[in-house]
């Protein structure tokens, strides 16, 4: 079965959302909900969780994870 970006994306985001980080699963559903086309919401997703998963990592490891995760799947389907 393929990879589905945005069920991680969701996943994350409700990970976060539960964690306490509202203002960071905010910035994924906003990269998710404010594309336009695929490519330009994966791309803004990607600048999201690139960003987040360094700040996630002492915090939330698994929710770094997650986003390094996403990250790999997204730099695979858009170098």
């Amino acid at each position: 079965m393929a990879y589905d970006v945005y069920a991680a994306a969701r996943a994350l985001r409700d990970e976060l959302d539960s964690s306490g980080h509202r203002d960071w699963s905010g910035e994924i559903q906003d990269a998710v909900e404010g594309g336009s086309t695929g490519t330009e919401i994966l791309m803004r997703l990607r600048w999201v969780v690139t960003r987040r998963a360094s700040a996630l990592h002492a915090e939330s490891p698994r929710a770094a994870a997650q986003a390094r995760e996403i990250e790999t799947e997204i730099n695979r389907l858009i170098p």
